[in-house]
């Protein structure tokens, strides 16, 4: 295999002695990680979301079977990210997936600068980096959390700078090793959440572009590619050999990680209910809002000038970026971490415009500073919301109040989902859906739900945070018979419905502060 340089590597990219300006690069990426790790510490005043109390539920409860991979909770997630959760919570405390999340954006923000570095050189990575790491901070994307769009986007990044680096370096044994690499990563990161496949998009279409254009020839592109099927394959037989060992069975593994999301979208499709359209209005305008938008129109309006400079690397970008959109319209719940897979996709080509004309380059520097200010904003609005006096309390709170007055041997379950209401009471639930979507697809007539409250295994505290009929569930108020027949209804003055098994006995009631809203 001959020794060429599908892309060129910048110049003045690799300084040949300690001096020159790598490192101030070392420096300016030093502080950038500092301040952007910092900015996220904010979030740490927030009690865990809905999908982080949910996993970390499903990690600790995890004991495989034969119909459900995770055994006691039900969750349609890969096992690399139970898995992140399950080993971060037990090595660094309950905290532990916001402190591996910190550090995985750190990666991303380092990883993103080295690509963009590589692509455009140093000065237009800065900008690069300071965007990504700006809008990790914005507290409005949900970037500081734990979920898996922000465990995973940085293993696409670095997929794709192992690609570039494979198509770069003149070494064929190295490039081999890149070229696996790349696969590796690109496949870890559908390990956290499963429509992160941007990197495998990047890199099939750079290794592609650059074998048409006869900048690989086809021993040498035969040969990257089965580097990088292979680097893909090993998370993928990891997985496989894990199932034959304990008593997870393959069919209801690949139903869960995939076969789960055609229902569940059938599910969306029929519903009525007005909740995804308004959060499709609140993504469009927290896109808008963070400066997302801002970016992604100057690389509009600058695209053939970049494109015609770094054709190849664009069409790989544009195709990843492609993809991302098409996971976000997919996803069809319209989540604000459902941006968090743009962020590398906007930096990364603010790099390519910065690296064109000066006035584009200036007016991707504004951008980045408005992106800025727009998470400085953001992140004192949630520090504000953080101090001020409580209103309605939460599902958090409303299981902590549980746990105050909880006795050994209680069990609880919230309708409909919210498992922060079941992390923070510290008790099990008996029934093995955390969220609400999995139960509307796998319990829709409410059947496992009716048996288990009219039971002997029913659980002692049943919190009602949705109304019984949401989505049209419990139409003929079977569910509502049980628990009026079963349970005796504690009132509270605010706050969702917590109900109680009788007999109740002599025992402490749950108590919320209302505060003053």
């Amino acid at each position: 295999m001959r020794s060429i340089s599908a892309i060129p590597v910048q110049s003045g990219l690799v300084p040949v002695s300690g001096r020159g300006r790598s490192l101030p690069d070392r420096w300016f990426l030093l502080v950038l990680v500092l301040v952007s790790t910092a900015l996220r510490f904010p979030g740490l005043l927030i009690p865990p979301t809905s999908d982080e109390a949910g996993f970390l539920l499903v990690a600790r409860r995890w004991a495989p079977s034969a119909d459900n991979m995770y055994g006691t909770y039900w969750v349609d997630r890969p096992p690399l990210l139970i898995a992140a959760y399950r080993w971060s919570d037990a090595f660094l405390g309950y905290y532990g997936p916001r402190v591996l999340a910190a550090i995985l954006a750190a990666v991303l923000v380092v990883a993103i600068h080295q690509l963009a570095r590589r692509l455009t050189g140093a000065g237009p990575a800065r900008v690069a980096a300071l965007i990504a790491a700006a809008l990790l901070a914005n507290p409005d994307l949900s970037a500081w959390t734990a979920k898996g769009e922000v465990l995973g986007t940085p293993f696409v990044v670095l997929s794709c700078l192992a690609a570039v680096s494979a198509l770069q370096d003149e070494s064929v044994r190295r490039r081999g090793l890149l070229a696996a690499a790349a696969g590796l990563t690109a496949v870890l990161a559908a390990g956290f959440k499963q429509n992160l496949l941007g990197g495998l998009v990047f890199g099939a279409v750079l290794m592609a572009g650059a074998f048409l254009t006869g900048r690989l020839t086809r021993r040498e592109a035969a040969h990257l590619a089965g580097r990088a099927v292979l680097g893909a394959s090993v998370p993928v037989l990891v997985i496989a050999l894990w199932i034959v060992v304990t008593p997870a069975q393959f069919d209801s593994a690949w139903y869960q990680i995939f076969g789960f999301r055609a229902d569940a979208s059938r599910v969306l499709a029929v519903s009525d209910s007005n909740a995804p359209g308004e959060r499709a209005a609140g993504l469009w305008l927290q896109f808008a809002r963070s400066g997302m938008a801002v970016l992604a129109g100057v690389a509009l309006v600058t695209c053939r000038s970049w494109l015609r400079g770094r054709g190849l690397v664009g069409l790989a970008l544009i195709a990843m970026t492609a993809f991302d959109v098409i996971g976000i319209v997919v996803g069809a719940n319209y989540w604000h971490a459902y941006l968090i897979p743009l962020i590398p996709d906007l930096a990364l080509v603010g790099a390519l415009v910065c690296a064109g004309r000066r006035w584009q380059g200036n007016l991707v520097r504004v951008t980045a500073a408005a992106v800025a200010l727009s998470s400085a904003f953001a992140l004192v609005g949630l520090t504000r919301d953080q101090l001020d006096e409580p209103g309605v309390p939460s599902a958090w709170d409303t299981g902590l109040a549980i746990a105050a007055v909880a006795r050994p041997g209680d069990t609880i379950v919230s309708l409909y989902g919210s498992p922060g209401v079941i992390d923070a009471s510290t008790l099990d639930s008996p029934y093995r859906h955390l969220w609400s979507l999995p139960m509307r697809t796998l319990d829709p007539e409410l059947a496992e739900l009716r048996d288990l409250l009219a039971g002997p295994d029913a659980p002692t505290w049943v919190v009602v945070v949705l109304p019984l009929d949401s989505w049209h569930l419990d139409q003929d108020q079977r569910v509502s018979s049980v628990l009026s027949r079963r349970y005796e209804l504690v009132n509270q003055p605010c706050g969702p419905a917590i109900w109680l098994l009788r007999p109740s006995g002599d025992r402490a009631l749950p108590r919320l502060d209302c505060g003053s809203g």
